[in-house]
């Protein structure tokens, strides 16, 4: 997907797959990346370094992680 100028980038972190899919479509002026565990949202977070805007993340990612994590990796 092509960022359009001025558009935002989000990354949505949760283990929940149904809010997965509807967090894009609520946020629809954004450009929307999505993981579902800690893991994935950290190659997310490394394949786009630089590009994330914003990341909305669930406290507890039922993989032993959390939304703390998530934020230290995204500012490391």
């Amino acid at each position: 997907m092509s960022e359009a100028p001025g558009q935002k980038t989000v990354l949505v972190v949760d283990d929940e797959r149904a809010l997965l899919s509807l967090l894009p479509r609520i946020l629809r002026d954004y450009r929307v990346l999505t993981a579902g565990s800690y893991d994935e949202a950290v190659g997310v977070l490394q394949a786009n370094r630089g590009a994330i805007d914003a990341v909305f993340t669930d406290t507890d990612l039922g993989d032993g992680h959390n939304g703390l994590e998530v934020r230290e990796a995204a500012i490391e």
